[in-house]
This record gives structure tokens, C-alpha cells and sequence, in this order.
């Protein structure tokens, strides 16, 4: 990750930083980048604490890299918060070469909004409010809609 980080620092700095604590610091001494919000360490729940700010609407992407030839202490943390990527439909990066197309992404979604405000036609509060209004994947609507389902049948109703 440090790797990846330095090769695209100049995307990397453009957009808010979350991150757990160890990986924040790290980004913080070795790059000087402002980290917008650290969560508790992994293991401790920060990438639970991720997985909800993604529920949200309040992260577009994700970059976790994973070592593919090493186990995980919390390697059943890492597959929850992948997860609620994949439910909420988060364009997510495991390695450096899905990482440069979630960061392409991200700043096509960047220039797209400021593009917004500077023309007048959105407001900060309404790009704001856009973004954590994006459409349902079908997965949720189709979850929320058997949960319905489930919920009359138990009422009776």
C-alpha cells in the first residue's frame, strides 16, 4: 500500500482519507497526507466502523490491499467489510491494479461534482446529500423487499 500510495500521491491528496489507525499514521509520517478519519485499528473493529460509514453513504471507494500469500488475524473482518462493499455496490480495490481504477473512478466522480458546483447547478449541500441518496443495488432492494414479506407474515398482517 505505501508503494501504491507514493507512485499516486498526487490523486490520493485530492480526496478525504479514511483509514484504520495504523494505516493512517503511516500516511500521515511517511507522506505528510491529512487523514480525514481514523477508525480503531482492524482487528479492533475499524473496519467494522468502515463497513458502517459505507451503510452511510458516506465513503465512494475502497482500497484494502491484502497480502494473497499470508493468513489474516482478522481475516473474518476483512471478508465483512468486503462484503458491505459488494452490498452497497463500492467499487473496491484488493491490489495495486484495481487500486488505479478505483482511484480513475474517483476522480472522474470528483470532477463530475465539481463540475456541479461550479456551474451553479448543485449546491455543496445537495452533492452532499446526492451521494448518500445513491440508488439501492438490487441486492438491497431485494433484501428489503423479502424482509417486508417476512415482517407482515410475523405480524399477520
Amino acid at each position: 500500500m505505501k508503494k501504491f500510495i507514493e507512485e499516486n500521491i498526487d490523486i490520493v491528496s485530492l480526496f478525504p482519507i479514511v483509514t484504520t489507525r495504523s494505516t493512517g499514521t503511516v500516511l500521515e509520517e511517511s507522506f505528510g497526507l491529512t487523514v480525514n478519519h481514523k477508525t480503531c485499528s482492524g482487528p479492533l473493529g475499524g473496519d467494522q466502523e468502515i463497513g458502517g460509514m459505507i451503510s452511510l453513504g458516506e465513503l465512494d471507494g475502497v482500497l484494502f490491499f491484502r497480502d494473497p500469500l499470508s493468513a489474516h488475524p482478522h481475516d473474518d473482518d476483512i471478508k465483512a467489510l468486503m462484503r458491505i462493499c459488494d452490498v452497497h455496490c463500492i467499487p473496491t480495490a484488493n491490489n495495486p491494479a484495481s487500486g488505479k481504477a478505483v482511484l480513475f473512478y474517483l476522480a472522474s466522480l470528483a470532477a463530475e461534482r465539481a463540475e456541479a458546483l461550479a456551474s451553479g447547478d448543485e449546491t455543496l449541500e445537495s452533492v452532499i446529500a446526492a451521494r448518500k441518496n445513491i440508488p439501492e443495488s438490487d441486492v438491497v432492494r431485494d433484501y428489503k423487499s423479502n424482509q417486508k414479506k417476512v415482517i407482515a407474515t410475523t405480524v399477520g398482517k
